[in-house]
């Protein structure tokens, strides 16, 4: 099912995550892994813990924000989503970051 356009920054406002599901949810973007405690030693200045991992990954999952793919790795589920928020990370311009904001939910 596909829904017309989203705004993905009012979406995950929405969504009410905490600081921790949301480093969770950019760490999944930049780096989709199997793995999930080596986010611990890649971003150490988010903090993770095991238990935080975890709880946030349930989280994401039952929002359907992340999946887990063939090969084990967790990754961002829609496409438009995923390009948004690595804009936010990589891009300098706010404009390219606006220009991301709104796309398809499928």
């Amino acid at each position: 099912m596909t829904i017309g356009q989203t705004d993905y920054k009012h979406m995950l406002k929405a969504f009410r995550l905490s600081l921790n599901q949301k480093r969770l949810l950019f760490a999944i973007c930049m780096f989709p892994s199997a793995h999930l405690y080596s986010y611990v030693k890649m971003f150490p200045d988010y903090d993770f813990s095991s238990g935080g991992l975890r709880s946030g990954l349930k989280k994401l999952t039952a929002l359907n924000l992340v999946i887990q793919d063939e090969g084990g790795a967790w990754k961002i589920r829609n496409p438009g989503l995923q390009s948004w928020l690595f804009a936010i990370k990589q891009l300098q311009s706010q404009e390219e970051i606006e220009g991301l904001r709104f796309g398809p939910w499928e």
